[in-house]
């Protein structure tokens, strides 16, 4: 992904401060970004990540994603924070945002989509995706069902049931995201079915904005500029 270094650091207060999940690359086990979470709103979320993302200050900085309702795009303050990225200096490829599921006719998803953010849906219509009524969808990646996830490495219909999705979604170019993966052989299983991201208690806990920092450090080289005591 292209990215731009950030300057937009605007303050948030500590007690909505969101924390960040790692998000790794699971054929590579390479940081790919943080999911952002605890914050006490969306738009608590959205301005806590932005202003994680310019004060990491990379030129190759991690993504973000986001959480965020179908409603929330249209809320004031998420909208104008979506739209004026570049204005603030933050590439829009560092953030990715997760939507409960597509919805063809949701110009708010198009409009992320040409603004270069990532789209991410939680639920995946399989049926729609076979027959080719979602090709050129605003869709960048589908998060695994969390049940099979949970039971992907001993379950063999639950397996089944993941491999038939992550095809579909390859065959779309989408990646494939596995959220609180929490045991080393679902890490197992999950590779050898093909999944991209994961996320978890097992590849890392969630954390504030200056161990993110850090494990960005570690990770990816150093050091992050701009980062917060």
């Amino acid at each position: 992904m292209r990215r731009r270094r950030g300057s937009y650091a605007r303050s948030v207060p500590e007690s909505t401060e969101p924390r960040f999940s790692p998000l790794v690359e699971l054929p590579r086990r390479r940081l790919f970004g943080f999911a952002v979470c605890g914050a006490t709103s969306a738009p608590a979320r959205v301005d806590g990540a932005l202003a994680a993302v310019a004060r990491w200050r990379r030129p190759d900085p991690p993504v973000v994603l986001i959480d965020l309702e179908l409603a929330d795009l249209v809320e004031p303050t998420i909208a104008a924070a979506l739209a004026e990225l570049a204005e603030r200096g933050i590439d829009p490829d560092a953030v990715m945002v997760r939507v409960p599921a597509y919805a063809p006719a949701m110009a708010r998803l198009e409009h992320l989509a040409d603004r270069g953010i990532g789209v991410v849906v939680r639920t995946l219509d399989v049926d729609q995706a076979e027959l080719g009524l979602l090709d050129g969808a605003a869709i960048d990646g589908v998060q695994l069902p969390p049940a099979a996830v949970a039971a992907c490495a001993h379950d063999p219909r639950a397996a089944a049931a993941l491999r038939e999705l992550i095809a579909v979604a390859h065959r779309h170019d989408w990646l494939i995201l596995a959220c609180d993966v929490q045991h080393a052989d679902q890490l197992a299983a999950l590779a050898e079915l093909g999944c991209d991201l994961v996320c978890g208690p097992a590849v890392g806990p969630a954390m504030g904005r200056a161990d993110a920092a850090r494990t960005i450090d570690r990770y990816l080289g150093g050091p992050t500029a701009g980062v917060p005591n």
